[in-house]
């Protein structure tokens, strides 16, 4: 936007609900030298407005007479809509002005002629009157008028049609009619008087040059085309490649021997001089609406103007701004004219008919900058104010985030319903004949709008290996009831890390504001998981401390109640298998204290399991009441970080090999490139063998590759479990804040599209909470997102994490009893 505006000097409006476009509006000399300019508009429902503006100043240069009805010199109701209009020399033996109507399927020309009202000082009228039509074969786009085949005193005229015939008419007399060849649809077609020749641009996005005499010519010999003596179509003088798309072009007079052609573009304004040769190109960042062209004499000085989407005037000498202004509206089509009191005034015309003509100018500015303040700056009271805005912006957007839910909530209505019956999964068919028990369940999503919404979208998100069948359902216009169904099944033999199942729905309420809603569901650990036989001891344990009595299992799951009595042994403990991985968790409430035991072969496999015990314990007391009284074992967590660096690191190794691999084969190329032109057939054999050997080992390496990827892949996964159990064990032993802390600087999933992954974005975000909030390694450097580089080891990350783990749990006073009393598992029920 444009620090001034333009200065309106005249201004009216063409009518109601008419349509006009950039063919609409015409500035030209209709009435002869005497008469300066006048401004002619046509409607596409074929009304015909002449204006001659009368605008001036009175009162010493501060007001402005505007409009007046005497400006409009005629209104005229045509038969048809006009599509284009033009001024010229179109009536034998006449050296008069006379205007030019193009619509759909006529070709009219009008005599006009203004006559003095007697009774008034200086009231104008015009007369209209019809010299002669042409009646069109087929429907016409564009009118282009001019001398054609160098005629002096006499315009012509051609129409474009829709489907690319040119209609030819000298004056009263249609001539002859030519088909452009390579053409969809109509495009910018003007002619050049110097070279007697027409530009255009074709369906290819390159503008073409055909000479009048040429194109004359042709026409002359279709009988012999016909006849198949000359078969062939008739060839541009000159091509130029523009690459884009022409919204406009326009023709400029610089001096007797110089013209121009300036083509405007999607994003460029091209100059081309009169034997077609590129003058310049000016690179535009922004999108046009209009643009004119105009000569400053008698310098010939090149001047163009653009209207951007913003609805600013650009004026440019040649690739350089000169200046800029703000319009009143978005126009379609902008000319430039010189009138009875001003000349040099911008004509715009807008697509609903609004019609001004105003001028480059400044407004005068109504603000008056303040006095610069001398007292002395208090920065013990600024800083208090600051504290007291923080805590007022932190209230707001909490209120401003309860009122959107609310506001939601009277919008919109959505329950979540998940099957707790499995069904045959008919997909993967591999892992069904493995697994017996391979099943399904289907999760439902209920709708229900109060109001009309737009662009609902709704996404299924769940943990892999669980794979929802169709997890996106886009609803363009909501206005009843829907309900969307899909169903989750696993993908492979791995554990999950969670059963939770994310919802969104993201839609566009009646005043266009976007609105974002999340709902929760478990899928069913029947999916997963079935009862079996307790293991009486496992290589990793954990254990979970509650505020009140222990549970019975029977009741914690209840899906599983008529097996927990038979496979529980008497003392309380169970089992759980998981059908995918063949790994068993074993749960064994405590007998004298309120504990559970939870231990497995698979420490990744303790995750889910004890997710779903604490969910189900928080639920049956309505209270968050567990706790991990295990020690933290990091040690999980770093061994899974070994294995996924070891296993980038080798897809890193096996890459670079590849790249020396390829460089050595394209030097091989060349070189037996050259040999075969040197007919050296000793090296060509030598070169063969060993392009065969590069070939062999690039085979090789991008099987190993494929395999690398795959573990990197399942290393990922792997690291991803074992990130979410040690948060599982961090979040029952930690507050809000600095659990968070936690899970922001460790709790993202690691990325694969690039050298930068899991490991360094997690140091620098550790590296960031240890600086912030313990004020540790001050003097390494603080790293951004943009400036990482790949870690050569993951010996720092680990303390790091170690450190930062250690001292938040060493500030909360909660942990720090859980801690004191973590190795004491004696009270724990045995297994037998």
């Amino acid at each position: 936007m444009s620090l001034f505006k333009t200065r309106e000097w005249w201004a009216t409006q063409c009518g109601e609900n008419e349509a006009f476009d950039n063919h609409s509006l015409l500035v030209a000399q209709l009435f002869g030298p005497d008469i300066l300019n006048v401004i002619i508009v046509g409607s596409h429902k074929g009304c015909l407005r002449i204006y001659k503006p009368s605008s001036k100043w009175i009162e010493e240069g501060k007001t402005l007479t505007g409009y007046q009805p005497k400006d409009l010199i005629l209104e005229s109701q045509l038969e048809n809509p006009i599509i284009d209009l033009n001024v010229g020399k179109f009536v034998s033996g006449s050296q008069n002005l006379h205007l030019a109507i193009l619509s759909p399927s006529k070709l009219i020309v009008y005599k006009t002629s203004i006559e003095h009202i007697p009774e008034t000082d200086d009231e104008d009228t015009c007369a209209l009157n019809v010299v002669y039509e042409h009646d069109l074969k087929r429907l016409g786009a564009t009118l282009t008028v001019g001398p054609f085949g160098g005629v002096h005193g006499r315009d012509f005229l051609c129409v474009q049609c829709l489907d690319g015939t040119l209609l030819f008419y000298e004056q009263e007399t249609f001539t002859f009619s030519y088909n452009l060849t390579n053409y969809l649809l109509p495009n910018p077609l003007m002619y050049v008087a110097k070279n007697d020749a027409f530009v255009t641009l074709n369906s290819g996005w390159v503008l073409e040059c055909y000479r009048y005499q040429h194109i004359a010519e042709f026409d002359k010999n279709k009988a012999d085309q016909q006849s198949g003596v000359a078969g062939k179509n008739l060839q541009p003088d000159w091509k130029y490649n523009l690459g884009e798309a022409v919204l406009d072009i326009k023709i400029s007079t610089l001096s007797s021997m110089e013209m121009a052609i300036v083509v405007l573009g999607e994003r460029n304004l091209h100059c081309l001089t009169d034997n077609f040769t590129l003058k310049y190109t000016k690179r535009l960042d922004y999108t046009v609406l209009c643009f004119h062209t105009y000569v400053i004499e008698p310098d010939g000085v090149l001047m163009a103007m653009t209207v951007t989407e913003t609805n600013t005037l650009m004026v440019y000498e040649g690739t350089t701004l000169r200046w800029s202004a703000q319009l009143s509206f978005s126009p379609v089509a902008i000319s430039r004219g010189n009138f009875q009191y001003l000349e040099g005034v911008i004509v715009i015309l807008s697509e609903g008919g609004s019609l001004e003509g105003c001028f480059l100018g400044t407004e005068p500015s109504l603000f008056v900058a303040p006095p610069v303040s001398t007292k002395d700056f208090n920065y013990e009271t600024a800083e208090a104010e600051i504290t007291n805005y923080r805590k007022m912006l932190q209230k707001s957007v909490a209120s401003d985030n309860s009122l959107i839910n609310a506001t939601a909530d009277s919008e919109i209505s959505l329950s979540v319903w998940m099957s707790p019956h499995l069904e045959p999964c008919p997909f993967n068919e591999e892992l069904a004949v493995e697994i017996e028990k391979h099943a399904m369940c289907r999760i439902s999503l209920e709708i229900m709008p109060y109001t009309p919404l737009r662009r609902v979208q709704i996404t299924f998100e769940v943990h892999h290996p669980l794979v929802v069948r169709e997890d996106y359902y886009e609803i363009v216009n909501l206005c009843d009831r829907r309900v969307v169904q899909s169903v989750i099944h696993m993908s492979e033999k791995a554990t999950p890390a969670s059963l939770e199942t994310t919802i969104t729905v993201t839609y566009e309420n009646s005043f266009g504001a976007l609105r974002v809603l999340q709902r929760m569901a478990q899928v069913p650990i029947r999916l997963v998981a079935s009862l079996c036989s307790p293991e009486t001891s496992s290589s990793f344990s954990m254990i979970l401390k509650t505020n009140e009595p222990v549970v019975n299992l029977s009741q914690l799951f209840p899906e599983f109640i008529g097996e927990v009595s038979s496979l529980s042994r008497g003392n309380g403990a169970i089992g759980f298998q998981y059908f995918y991985t063949g790994t068993i968790v074993t749960i064994a409430p405590g007998t004298s204290s309120n504990r559970y035991r939870l231990q497995s072969d698979d420490s990744l496999a303790l995750g889910l399991i004890a997710r779903q015990l604490i969910a189900r314990v928080n639920s049956y007391y309505s209270t968050k009441q567990c706790t991990c009284t295990t020690p933290m074992q990091l040690q999980i967590l770093n061994a899974h970080i070994d294995v996924h660096f070891a296993s980038r690191q080798e897809v890193r190794r096996i890459k670079e090999a590849l790249d020396l691999l390829a460089t050595q084969l394209r030097n091989i190329e060349r070189k037996m490139v050259y040999n075969f032109k040197e007919r050296s057939t000793r090296s060509l054999k030598s070169l063969t063998f060993l392009l065969d050997d590069t070939f062999d080992m690039m085979f090789t390496l991008l099987d190993d590759l494929k395999a690398a990827q795959l573990e990197r892949l399942r290393s990922a996964e792997n690291l991803q479990r074992a990130i979410s159990f040690v948060l599982l064990l961090l979040e029952t032993n930690m507050s809000e804040d600095k659990y968070a802390l936690v899970e922001s600087a460790i709790g993202f999933k690691p990325q694969l599209h690039s050298d930068i992954d899991w490991e360094e974005i997690a140091d620098a975000a550790v590296s960031t909470a240890l600086r912030t909030r313990f004020k540790k390694l001050e003097n390494e450097p603080h790293k951004k997102l943009g400036e990482l580089e790949p870690l050569k080891d993951v010996g720092k990350l680990k303390k790091r994490i170690a450190h930062l783990v250690e001292r938040l749990i060493k500030d909360s006073d909660d942990s720090a009893g859980a801690s004191s009393s973590g190795g004491r598992l004696e009270d724990v029920q045995e297994l037998p």
